[in-house]
């Protein structure tokens, strides 16, 4: 079932990955995001503005301890596995056409893939105890 929301003046969709593409781009998420978990909480705010601030924060945290090439790849190719709409349809996202000049857009659009493929899995962490007690460690080292 694919997910569609306007995202400034446009309009994307994304739909769940294959079983096998889904697990080989959440693990590639978590070994990439992981120095960014200690801003997760707030990334999950409903407020617009925090999450944008958090999302500043966690990509920072990220950038510093990722390999730029392996961290441009990785946004381009999740933000790429969505559509947006164009002239009345939806057609695949070309990172450096439609996206050119906009990277806030282009962020939002990747947390949207994101969530769209682990939204569920990404509350069940931030809920669980069991998550808090494997991610604490992680989350202290980066303090």
């Amino acid at each position: 079932m694919s997910n569609e929301r306007k995202i400034g003046a446009h309009l994307f969709r994304a739909e769940p990955l294959e079983a096998k593409q889904a697990l080989a781009l959440l693990l590639r998420t978590v070994r990439i995001v992981g120095p960014g978990l200690a801003h997760l909480d707030r990334m999950l705010s409903t407020e617009e503005d925090e999450r944008d601030a958090a999302a500043l924060a966690a990509f920072g945290a990220i950038t510093l301890a990722t390999d730029e090439a392996e961290l441009a790849s990785f946004i381009v190719q999740t933000v790429e596995a969505a559509q947006m709409r164009v002239n009345g349809a939806y057609d695949d996202i070309l990172f450096d056409i439609h996206l050119n000049g906009d990277l806030v857009l282009a962020f939002k659009v990747f947390a949207f893939v994101l969530e769209t493929n682990f939204g569920g899995l990404f509350e069940a962490a931030r809920t669980s105890p069991l998550m808090e007690r494997i991610l604490a460690p992680r989350a202290e080292a980066l303090h």
